[in-house]
């Protein structure tokens, strides 16, 4: 009988508890933070610290008050990137990514895809990306390659050479109209050349455009 009260007692303690620990996440949260740190106590005894058993991340033990021991890594910000944790797979990808054709706006994508940040904490920018090709001297992609640029782009759009020879402009004027607004041109990348879009009317009606006195219009080649 008192076997049987005494199993009783510890069910009910044990449903107690659990009841306890369904209701632990919205006690952490309304909880101030003396108190929070009272809470750790009763649970933790000790922690420790090594910043320097991994690059970039810092690993720690957490002794339990119940003699138990849990080991953790964690992913730091670093204040290099020689030190962030993730950067033998970063300069892996810029350079992959770079081979196979992608702008730096889009290799910085591809790292926020696989969920690595920068040594900040945040995801990469192009500009960043730009930053750490000079430094791995890894080329600019280029629309063209090494060649010179074709009069129009695989998709359709002018160079400014091929807007030029089109409207029958200097390819300085070219420029100059792009500046201000009266062609749309656009640049993937400040170092990579321009697209300019045309259709057949847009050539048709510039070409016959009256042009200042001293603007020379010559034939398109």
């Amino acid at each position: 009988m008192a076997s049987r009260a005494k199993q009783s007692a510890r069910t009910s303690e044990r449903s107690r508890i659990l009841a306890l620990t369904d209701a632990l996440p919205e006690l952490w949260r309304h909880a101030a933070i003396d108190e929070r740190k009272a809470i750790l106590r009763l649970v933790i005894d000790s922690i420790i610290l090594d910043k320097s058993r991994e690059r970039g991340r810092i690993w720690f033990a957490i002794l339990w008050q119940t003699g138990a021991r849990t080991e953790h890594v964690v992913t730091r910000n670093t204040a290099r990137y020689d030190d962030h944790a993730h950067i033998g797979r970063i300069e892996e990808l810029v350079r992959t990514l770079n081979a196979q054709g992608m702008i730096d706006r889009e290799v910085a994508g591809a790292l926020a895809a696989e969920g690595i940040l920068n040594n900040d904490g945040r995801p990469f920018t192009e500009a960043t990306i730009h930053q750490l090709r000079q430094r791995w001297r890894v080329p600019s992609v280029r629309l063209n390659g090494a060649g010179a640029c074709p009069a129009q782009w695989p998709d359709g759009s002018y160079s400014a050479r091929g807007a030029a020879d089109a409207i029958g402009i200097t390819v300085q004027t070219v420029f100059q109209w792009i500046k201000r607004g009266r062609l749309n041109g656009r640049r993937p990348h400040p170092h990579m050349p321009w697209q300019i879009d045309l259709t057949n009317d847009q050539i048709t009606a510039l070409k016959d455009q009256p042009r200042p006195v001293g603007q020379s219009k010559r034939k398109a080649s």
